[in-house]
């Protein structure tokens, strides 16, 4: 009966024992990785004992024991930061030119000939206003600087005769400078009733419809510059000694599964005193087709 006992328990513990030499051989020649380490953990504890009336009672001291040698096996095989083969973080695409554009004056939208996602170039309409109003201003204005000027070319030809004095030309160029610095306005507002792309690139948000009638300073579209991108790097502090302004780096975009080359730029001037982190901005050199604001990636120096 002992003789029987102890096959039984010879046959039970080499279960356990195999699951643990495997994470461990695996450790050794660097090939494990952690949900290889969760299976094999779970695989200790959840095999089955064997039924017996008067079970080993150190079956479960033998799993804990098991396990907690798995643990120590990881922490003094696996690799620790300092001797990783690669250091990186988090890179973000950003536009170097990005805006919100909003009115300058109040009127009717009359025109939108560009939505979500449309490119334009340079000097493109991208929100027009019913405008016969300030218009309408302008021309009135225009022919008040008209009469002002006559009045001021009649008054020094009697200055010249000797039939005004001096007074009356200086109160005529006045009126007529006056006239001229309203016409100015009258102008500048009529050019505000077009707004126009400060550079080629995409629209992001369209944020009013034809027709809508808005009143000043209200946000109407929002566009991104598709020339030129750069990236923004949080990394850590010590980073600072690794990788200087010139430098050439990689990154790794992930919606794309490519590499572009970046260019430091520069980096912040002050490390963040919580996150022991600082921001590093860079230029991208070689942009993959599809690249966007807004993606992001492993920056590695």
């Amino acid at each position: 009966m002992k003789l029987k006992t102890q096959n039984s328990r010879r046959k039970a513990r080499p279960a356990h024992w195999r699951a643990m030499r495997q994470v461990i051989s695996c450790l050794s020649m660097r090939k494990l990785r952690m949900p290889s380490l969760r299976v094999n953990m779970v695989a200790i504890f959840s095999m089955p004992c064997k039924k017996t009336h008067n079970p080993p009672r150190h079956s479960l001291t033998s799993r804990i024991v098991s396990c907690f040698a798995v643990c120590l096996a990881a922490l003094l095989l696996l690799p620790t930061s300092s001797s990783a083969q690669e250091i990186s973080a988090r890179g973000l695409v950003k536009a170097m030119s990005r805006a919100v554009l909003a009115s300058e004056i109040g009127a009717v939208v009359s025109q939108t000939p560009y939505r979500a996602g449309d490119t334009f170039k340079k000097g493109d309409v991208l929100i027009g206003f019913d405008c016969r109003l300030l218009k309408s201003q302008k021309d009135k204005v225009e022919a008040q600087e008209k009469a002002s000027k006559a009045q001021l070319i009649n008054a020094r030809d009697l200055e010249k005769m000797r039939s005004i004095g001096k007074l009356e030309v200086t109160m005529a160029k006045a009126e007529n400078d006056k006239d001229r610095a309203e016409l100015n306005i009258a102008k500048l507002n009529v050019e505000r009733c077009r707004i126009k792309a400060p550079y080629d690139g995409t629209v992001v948000h369209l944020l009013v419809n034809q027709y809508e009638s808005v009143d000043l300073r209200r946000n109407l579209i929002e566009i991104v510059s598709s020339s030129e991108l750069e990236v923004e790097v949080i990394a850590p502090a010590n980073w600072l000694t690794q990788v200087t302004k010139g430098q050439k780096a990689q990154m790794h975009i992930d919606e794309l599964g490519q590499s572009a080359t970046v260019e430091v730029l520069a980096m912040s001037g002050a490390v963040d005193p919580v996150s022991q982190t600082v921001l590093i901005r860079g230029r991208i050199i070689d942009k993959p087709d599809g690249l966007l604001p807004g993606m992001s990636g492993a920056f590695k120096p």
